[in-house]
């Protein structure tokens, strides 16, 4: 599985005809531009630093799927978690569920410092993918973004260079100007896009470090005398 999973019925439902290339990532593979960054840059009037929720979807699905194909053998942190779930709609306070779940899995063995340290590794697991998706995302960004913004610079100084020593070339001064305000205005979008995209993704993943980090607070504080430490 890649970094960046994707429900494979919703890319069927986009292009039946088009088969991926195995030997890249989903977010390589729609790179169709220097300016197109593919399924990280859906959203085409989102501002910078906004939440897409497509994004935030396609993140959930990711880290829901690495949770269950990375699940710990034996009862821990995951099992509580997802029996955890099943009590979210029970008319309690979180204390009395944390203890309602646990009594049924400390039958089977299970200790608040098991439910600590396996939470734990899971954190590592989710940061060690979303440093993963950062580093990906930052090669697209400079592969894309980064390219436009140096070949419009270029563009500029080359008006500069026509400006001094060529008067006769105005046409083509105009046409390179014409041409340095699309690309700089690709840039920006594509900049916009990214980062969206990136702030959606940090956003799951920033809530499901809380909640888990909120569970280890509730597992210390319900279920043993001595706190274990994160």
């Amino acid at each position: 599985m890649g970094l960046f999973w994707n429900d494979p019925d919703k890319d069927k439902k986009k292009d039946d005809k088009k088969k991926p290339d195995a030997a890249v990532t989903p977010l390589q593979k729609q790179v169709v531009t220097p300016v197109h960054v593919g399924e990280f840059a859906q959203a085409s009037t989102i501002g910078a630093g906004t939440i897409n929720e497509d994004a935030k979807s396609d993140a959930s699905a990711y880290f829901k799927k690495v949770f269950e194909e990375n699940n710990i053998p034996g009862p821990d942190y995951f099992e509580f978690r997802k029996a955890l779930e099943k009590m979210r709609n029970v008319a309690t306070d979180e204390a009395s569920k944390f203890k309602t779940v646990f009594i049924g899995f400390e039958a089977m063995g299970l200790t608040p410092k098991t439910l600590v340290d396996t939470a734990g590794q899971y954190k590592k697991l989710f940061t060690d993918k979303i440093t993963a998706f950062d580093n990906e995302l930052q090669n697209v960004h400079t592969n894309t973004v980064g390219s436009v913004h140096a070949e419009a610079t270029n563009v500029l100084d080359e008006n500069k260079k026509i400006d001094e020593q060529m008067k006769a070339l105005n046409e083509k001064k105009a046409l390179n100007e014409k041409r340095y305000a699309d690309l700089t205005a690709d840039a920006q979008k594509n900049d916009a896009e990214l980062t969206s995209k990136k702030s959606s993704w940090h956003l799951v993943y920033d809530n499901l470090i809380k909640e888990i980090d909120a569970h280890i607070d509730l597992i210390n504080t319900n279920l043993v005398e001595t706190p274990v430490s994160k």
